[in-house]
């Protein structure tokens, strides 16, 4: 596999080293070859991640070296190190591992946190956009949310 030359935050970026990070359909999707979402090889895959940051670029604020953080970038979270900008992380919580920080959009993971702590969790989402025949939600994985237009 090739090496590459060692990535550098640009301004209102932040280099992070990854220490988890999730597969979802986008990567399948890319790696198949059925959406060509990274541009040619060699590229890596991963948008849900999980680390410590490990450098910041100009004008950032929010974090300094050291920061355990998870977020969302466009692609390359598969990676060491990835670059992307600090707007797109959040301080990751004492209590959750890194794993579970990178465990598909960061959305679900403050709703699990939240409800463990006892809360109510009340989620929208606009899907009007792209989605027009939708007349209920349904989360299938445990929660008791349904939603009506």
């Amino acid at each position: 596999m090739p090496e590459r030359a060692a990535a550098r935050p640009g301004d209102g970026e932040i280099l992070l080293r990854g220490r988890a990070a999730g597969v979802d359909a986008a990567d399948r999707l890319a790696r198949s070859g059925a959406a060509p979402l990274c541009g040619e090889p060699p590229f890596s895959l991963g948008r849900d991640v999980s680390g410590v940051v490990a450098e910041t670029g100009a004008g950032v604020a929010l974090f300094r070296p050291g920061d355990e953080v998870f977020g969302m970038v466009g692609s390359g979270g598969h990676a060491v190190h990835v670059t992307a900008p600090a707007g797109h992380f959040a301080v990751k919580p004492a209590g959750l591992d890194h794993v579970h920080a990178a465990a598909g959009a960061v959305g679900h993971v403050a709703v699990r946190l939240a409800e463990a702590e006892g809360a109510y969790v009340i989620g929208t989402a606009d899907f009007t956009e792209s989605v027009h025949s939708i007349d209920a939600a349904l989360d299938l994985v445990g929660a008791t949310t349904v939603c009506c237009r």
